[in-house]
């Protein structure tokens, strides 16, 4: 709980993403298994079938995982000095 602390107030993403995305894809095949066998499928092609959609969901969450990397690593664009900051040449000459 320590990070959910810190002063910034922000929950870092990547770590919740993780943990969220793994049990969103088991859950995924899971009910895709189930719903199959719903449907008098063969056990073995339920098997694949909820294997297939964890596989799927698994790649779509390592895609959005690798998209959170990107954006929380982001540098901060270079907008320019701040005008307030700079002294001009006027100023440098009256302090002379």
């Amino acid at each position: 709980m320590d990070s959910l602390d810190s002063g910034s107030g922000a929950i870092p993403l990547l770590p919740l993403w993780g943990a969220l995305s793994r049990r969103f894809a088991v859950a995924t095949g899971a009910a895709t298994a189930l719903t199959a066998l719903l449907f008098q499928v063969p056990v073995s092609a339920a098997c694949l079938r909820g294997g297939l959609a964890w596989l799927l969901a698994r790649a779509v969450a390592a895609g959005v995982g690798w998209l959170l990397v990107r954006v929380e690593t982001k540098p901060p664009e270079d907008e320019g000095e701040d005008p307030t900051t700079t002294t001009s040449d006027d100023d440098q000459v009256e302090a002379a």
